[in-house]
């Protein structure tokens, strides 16, 4: 029985640990949406995730690389 309520707890903290993680690269987070490629990019990684790009901008896809871009949605 002690296993099994050991266990227990273990999953709840590691559940809690994973609802508190700021969400990857690519995922749709509070600034809103990366516009869809049009055609080829130039292809330079100028950013490597959100974090490196600046307010209301987000690491995105540009057809080939990946550039900082204004949201589509802005702020939610």
């Amino acid at each position: 029985m002690k296993a099994s309520s050991l266990l227990l707890l273990l999953s709840l903290g590691l559940l809690a640990i994973w609802a508190q993680l700021p969400p990857a690269s690519g995922q749709t987070g509070s600034l809103g949406e990366c516009p869809k490629p049009s055609g080829a990019g130039i292809c330079v990684e100028m950013c490597g995730s959100d974090d490196s790009c600046g307010p209301g901008e987000r690491c995105c896809s540009n057809g080939c690389g990946h550039v900082c871009t204004k949201v589509t949605k802005g702020y939610r």
